[in-house]
């Protein structure tokens, strides 16, 4: 299991990546929503990266586990918003949080490196 991040204020400009969490601590979607600003859009290395965890997250939820997400996808303001639906079964719900933990594993080595530039945050409902 990753080391948990401290949560910082969604007001501080940067990549805001924010999971949901059900009263047990399983995951049941992330939105990822701005640009790092790193460097020029474009040129912004971190911005790729995190593009590139966020929706091949997103791509094995659809295509390798094939279970139904409700998602949104915005280039010009950097978003990817993905929840898991309600209707998954348990083995599908499972897989789903290995490749969130991994999600998760990725973000924070980012941010391990630059933390100024990427904020990872947590939700709670239920």
């Amino acid at each position: 299991m990753c080391l948990a991040l401290s949560v910082s204020a969604v007001s501080e400009s940067g990549t805001h990546v924010t999971f949901y969490l059900h009263a047990d601590g399983s995951v049941s979607g992330f939105r990822a929503e701005g640009h790092s600003g790193y460097a020029a859009y474009g040129e912004d290395i971190l911005c790729a990266a995190i593009s590139a965890l966020t929706q091949t997250t997103l791509l094995g939820l659809l295509n390798v586990i094939g279970i139904p997400v409700t998602y949104e996808l915005d280039d010009e303001v950097g978003l990817v918003d993905v929840r898991v639906n309600n209707d998954v079964n348990g083995e599908q719900f499972q897989d789903a949080q290995i490749l969130f933990e991994t999600l998760r594993c990725g973000l924070e080595s980012i941010n391990a490196g630059y933390p100024e530039y990427l904020f990872i945050h947590q939700e709670s409902f239920d």
